[in-house]
């Protein structure tokens, strides 16, 4: 763990403020089995612990900007418009937070002396990191500032951009038909007409 005032504790701070504490009541309020996303997809428990397992063997590419994982998937720019909002304006976003995240850094560690290197609290730090990482991770092997750039710069994205643009509180309400909910075990609350439940239920 990084001290309270260090640099680029600071500097993350305001984009993880809380963030654990929110996920993990997360996963029990809504992946539990019989909690909301349970109720609100098709999916079994078998299914969503499926769904998850998947994930978690591709998270090779969790530490890629997003032109990277655009050419990883094969994403066509012009497939962009109108159906990935957060590859959409994600790439101009990351784009701003990039710069933004080398200014920060620039003004605390001199790039070309690779200073970021020869910060034993912040070298700690990017190994505690790595060893909490998958096998299959991308995660840079080397600290250097570009590396340590990368890395800020993709999780502010992710977790700012990410939440803007897909997992929003109400959400839902754009395409209310989307996932008919079943809140109450067996009983649809939109009556299966209606397409209303996550509107009414937000």
């Amino acid at each position: 763990t990084l001290r309270p005032d260090h640099p680029v504790r600071r500097l993350t701070v305001p984009h993880s403020f809380r963030t654990n504490s929110i996920n993990h009541k997360a996963a029990y309020s809504l992946v539990g089995d019989g909690e909301l996303v349970h109720r609100a997809t098709a999916l079994t428990s078998a299914g969503l612990k499926a769904a998850f397992d998947l994930r978690r063997s591709m998270e090779g590419d969790l530490w890629s900007t997003p032109d990277d994982r655009m050419t990883a998937q094969n994403v066509d720019a012009n497939d962009l418009v109108g159906y990935m909002p957060l590859l959409e304006d994600g790439k101009d976003f990351f784009g701003i937070v990039r710069k933004y995240v080398r200014a920060s850094l620039s003004s605390v560690y001199d790039y070309e002396a690779n200073a970021c290197g020869s910060d034993a609290e912040l070298v700690a730090f990017f190994e505690a990191m790595q060893a909490k990482q998958d096998a299959s991770s991308n995660f840079p092997a080397v600290l250097t500032c570009k590396a340590l750039e990368d890395v800020l710069s993709i999780f502010i994205y992710q977790s700012t951009g990410g939440h803007l643009h897909h997992g929003s509180l109400a959400a839902e309400i754009v395409d209310p038909c989307h996932a008919p909910w079943a809140v109450v075990k067996g009983k649809r609350t939109d009556d299966g007409k209606s397409c209303g439940a996550p509107r009414t239920f937000f």
